[in-house]
């Protein structure tokens, strides 16, 4: 299946080239900066992350060619922009009132606690912080995975079997993560490996499963909306919005290890878990369900005026 091998072909390439980069890239830095600084002190599981994201991002373009896109409407941009800002702005609303409502559930439940210092300046600086990272990790993930990935699966796929395999990848591929922000010592080119090697532990864990389930559904879901509306402007605006809350609910909550109802959430941020997964479903499914009326009706009001004139 061609889009598969391309992802993996995707997926290798950053593998190799990232963790071969990360030693380097941390020497240069070290030369660069002296010690008290920011990017002077960063670790080296910090650079490695960056290198692996500085790789994939210039393997996107090859990408995109190799699954035979030619034109940004195979990105899902096929839009006009006042019409695409319009999605935009409609499913960061969704994704912004949806994870307010998980937030309000797990602070609710006693999952996690906010930090008694929290003030509202507190919260717009920890918003304005988080905003420009949400518009970058959505317009990345949803021209990747819901643009370039899902145009040209679609292409060698059923709809269904393309949103099912490409949920699973978009789901699996969040775990591969090392969070380790500790200095390496005997650092060498084989260090990213090594580095590369600890962000596989995620899945040793059993905890993991149920932020999983939460990123499947998310996957389903945006792709389900693509596929609607024929373009990524919806889902780029409902994955910021869940990400800026998300974001903001991590600054200014901190875990409460004395619940227990903590087998909710899961391994990957302390937030996703099988609560998240039940709410989030419950959530998207209804919207899904009443905006494709919606859509239906508008459609069919559409036909009338046409058949009227």
């Amino acid at each position: 299946m061609r889009p598969l091998l391309v992802f993996a072909a995707f997926m290798a390439y950053t593998f190799t080239l990232g963790s071969l980069l990360s030693y380097p890239l941390y020497q240069l830095l070290q030369s660069l900066f002296s010690q008290g600084t920011y990017l002077g002190d960063v670790s080296f599981g910090k650079v490695a992350n960056r290198s692996f994201m500085i790789v994939a991002f210039t393997a996107i373009y090859p990408t995109w060619k190799a699954l035979q896109c030619h034109s940004k409407n195979d990105m899902g941009y096929d839009l006009p922009r006042k019409q695409f800002f319009k999605g935009i702005f409609s499913g960061t609303i969704f994704g912004i009132i949806s994870m307010l409502v998980l937030a309000v559930c797990i602070i609710g439940f006693g999952v996690r606690v906010i930090e008694p210092e929290i003030t509202s300046s507190i919260i717009i600086n920890d918003i304005l912080h988080v905003i420009p990272r949400a518009i970058a990790v959505a317009l990345i993930e949803e021209t990747f995975f819901r643009g370039i990935m899902l145009k040209g699966m679609l292409k060698k796929l059923k709809p269904a079997l393309a949103v099912i395999v490409l949920s699973s990848v978009f789901a699996s591929i969040h775990f591969i993560r090392n969070k380790s922000n500790t200095q390496a010592v005997d650092l060498n080119w084989l260090s990213g490996f090594e580095h590369l090697r600890n962000s596989f532990n995620n899945f040793q864990d059993p905890a993991f499963i149920g932020s999983w389930l939460t990123l499947f559904c998310c996957g389903c879901f945006l792709s389900l909306i693509v596929l609607k509306n024929g373009n990524i402007a919806q889902s780029i605006g409902v994955h910021a919005g869940w990400v800026l809350i998300l974001g903001v609910t991590k600054k200014i909550t901190d875990d409460n290890p004395d619940s227990e109802l903590n087998w909710m959430i899961g391994n990957y941020d302390k937030i996703t878990g099988y609560l998240s997964f039940f709410v989030l479903t419950i959530i998207c499914t209804v919207y899904y369900f009443c905006y494709m009326k919606n859509v239906r009706r508008n459609g069919n009001d559409e036909q009338k005026r046409q058949s009227g004139a």
